[in-house]
């Protein structure tokens, strides 16, 4: 079995509102559990568990979110492979020392999968706070669609330039390789890349674990 498959079998057999239950007091909110946020002080409960995704998200100070892996990561301090251990050994998987190559190609799945999330956070705060996006904000509002919705499903928007989704990825330490590996952004042919998405409304599309694996965007313009 290899490395993503011992990841996926851990996360099969283990429920997320279990393991976060056996750190924090959780209190059923509709589908889901809220508590106060671990990492950061506060009185109104801004830490939601949503068992459907398998995924745990903070709302407040942290605006930040995963699975049950970087859930205890976060509360222990711990690396990925200690999780790992842990985390197997409670939910009964047998581990096998991973191949080099296995552990490389898990690393750079996981890489590539924070890079999107991180894009998905991006697009969400310019569609909430960026003057730009104002169209996008009037339109979203002629949707329908809630705040709570808009910022349950980190709906954004992409500013209509060329290079500013890619310049913002890059100074969070991202390379440029990974930026073209999730096709977030294109080659040039004369070198360099640009974003792909512009002027779009962004919508993350995510797997069956609630990870962004892409994204649905929308034109705003009529003749698009």
């Amino acid at each position: 079995m290899n490395l993503v498959s011992v990841i996926d079998e851990v996360k099969d057999r283990l429920d997320v509102v279990e393991v976060v239950s056996s750190y924090l007091q959780l209190n059923k909110a509709g589908r889901n559990y809220k508590a106060l946020c671990p990492f950061h002080s506060e009185n109104t409960p801004s830490f939601v568990v949503f068992p459907e995704s398998q995924r745990w998200y903070c709302f407040g100070a942290c605006n930040e979110g995963g699975d049950v892996f970087n859930f205890v990561m976060k509360m222990e301090a711990w690396d990925f492979r200690t999780a790992l251990e842990e985390l197997a050994r409670r939910a009964g998987v047998e581990l096998e020392p991973p191949t080099p190559a296995q552990e490389q190609a898990a690393e750079e799945a996981d890489r590539l999968r924070e890079v999107l999330a991180t894009a998905a956070r991006y697009y969400h705060h310019l569609l909430v706070n960026a003057p730009e996006a104002n169209e996008a904000r009037e339109y979203v509002e002629s949707r329908g669609l809630a705040d709570e919705t808009v910022e349950a499903f980190l709906i954004g928007y992409s500013l209509p330039e060329w290079e500013r989704a890619r310049t913002y990825l890059i100074k969070q330490g991202y390379s440029e390789e990974d930026l073209l590996k999730t096709g977030l952004v294109i080659e040039r042919e004369t070198g360099g890349s640009y974003d792909r998405f512009r002027g779009r409304l962004m919508i993350p599309i995510r797997d069956g674990r609630g990870r962004v694996v892409g994204f649905g965007a929308r034109t705003l313009d009529p003749d698009g």
